[in-house]
């Protein structure tokens, strides 16, 4: 059996993509490890409460925030370059 939950697709990528945790993703949640995972598993019929979607949507903008890992890769800005965007900002606002 092929689960079709959209939401749980949904989640699935936004963990991939940027990187979360499961084990913190539950937490935020308020649920348990194993019930993140049948929600996460494609072999498992479970879906996810609504009140645990609810509650995902309120913490995960907030999670992902916080993470640890940048979504992009930037490489930085060397210092005489930003020295010289400083001047710029100063002489316009001269």
């Amino acid at each position: 059996m092929v689960k079709t939950d959209p939401n749980g697709r949904r989640l699935r990528g936004i963990i991939r993509m940027f990187g979360l945790r499961p084990s913190d993703v539950a937490k935020v949640a308020g649920v348990s490890q194993p019930y993140l995972s049948r929600v996460l598993s494609d072999n498992d019929p479970f879906v996810g409460s609504a009140d645990f979607y609810r509650r995902l949507e309120c913490c995960l903008g907030q999670m992902i925030d916080q993470r640890a890992q940048q979504f992009f890769r930037v490489a930085p800005l060397s210092v005489r370059s930003v020295e010289r965007a400083v001047r710029d900002v100063l002489d316009m606002a001269a």
